[in-house]
């Protein structure tokens, strides 16, 4: 749609834009606000979005990966303190019961949407699980953009054409934790949750939060609402450059 191509162009536009900035200045700009901030704030971002949404993963696989960038080259957990980050995988997916009581979910964007959906929601829960600090937080930021970003690549791909989640899994839990032991067991987990009724109930859950918006309709997403109030201007700034959003914020 004509929504979904200006949120596309202008992101790709900040993109090449932010090629041409040094690092070094992202990250100056991102220590002089961080560092300066006089209060200290708690921003709660959800975003409501669908794994094969073009629009959000381009957000959460480009936009979002330059804040963690940052974040990780800067050494600076002062953001990932003051920020928590809800990825809700259920933008326009619907659950249909069927004749014999069983349900399904079905999600407008492909087939693989809703097994990396699960997959998805899993991962958040588990690192979520494992501990609420800053690395924990941050590790599970990087698994969701990595997975996002990657899971569609032809590398991931079997013979017969689907997707090897397992393969993108421990790519990602390894990209967000390098030790061995850590990535290996969260690799598991996430597949673990995602094969069992577990991944389900969870889609479920969000489901419960998308029915909590005052919006009623189809959503476009990435839809981002900053605690719990959706602003567009907001949202707009989000989607361009999450980074600069975030250092104006703490200004």
């Amino acid at each position: 749609s004509d929504v979904y191509k200006r949120q596309e162009y202008m992101g790709i536009n900040i993109l090449q834009t932010m090629k041409a900035v040094p690092i070094v200045l992202i990250l100056a700009i991102f220590f002089v606000y961080g560092n300066y901030a006089q209060v200290p704030a708690k921003y709660n971002v959800t975003i409501y979005m669908e794994s094969l949404c073009n629009p959000s993963r381009f957000f959460v696989g480009k936009i979002f990966d330059k804040f963690l960038t940052a974040i990780e080259q800067s050494g600076n957990y002062d953001a990932v303190e003051k920020l928590n980050v809800n990825f809700v995988m259920y933008a326009n997916t619907y659950e249909y019961q069927l004749r014999n009581k069983s349900t399904i979910f079905w999600c407008p964007y492909g087939e693989n949407c809703i097994q990396a959906n699960k997959i998805i929601t899993c991962a958040q829960q588990r690192y979520s699980k494992k501990s609420q600090d800053a690395q924990t937080k941050l590790q599970q930021w990087r698994f969701i953009q990595c997975f996002t970003r990657i899971f569609t690549s032809k590398e991931f791909q079997k013979d017969d054409g689907s997707i090897d989640f397992t393969k993108v899994i421990f790519t990602c839990a390894k990209r967000a934790n390098p030790v061995k032991e850590e990535h290996v067991g969260m690799t598991k987990q996430i597949y673990n949750c995602q094969a069992k009724e577990e991944a389900n109930q969870l889609l479920r859950d969000n489901l419960a939060q998308r029915r909590g918006l005052s919006f009623d309709g189809q959503l476009q997403p990435p839809y981002i609402t900053l605690n719990g109030v959706h602003n567009e201007k907001a949202e707009l700034k989000q989607e361009i450059s999450f980074l600069r959003w975030y250092c104006e914020a703490e200004q």
